[in-house]
């Protein structure tokens, strides 16, 4: 799972701080569980900073 990679190099690595960009959720993913982004979130042992695709949360055409 990306999660389980992303969490294993920001150990690996000594992070301070992990930078995730992320959409509005999708509602079909949220009835199967939490997004790769909100999973790394609770598990990494770091900050963690995510970026909202503005454009997305807007509703702008072209932004899927």
């Amino acid at each position: 799972h990306p999660a389980d990679t992303l969490v294993q190099i920001a150990q690996e690595r000594g992070a301070d701080l992990v930078v995730l960009g992320t959409r509005e959720p999708n509602v079909v993913a949220r009835l199967f569980g939490q997004s790769v982004t909100e999973s790394v979130a609770h598990r990494v042992h770091c900050d963690v900073l995510i970026v909202h695709d503005a454009a997305a949360a807007a509703g702008r055409p072209g932004t899927a």
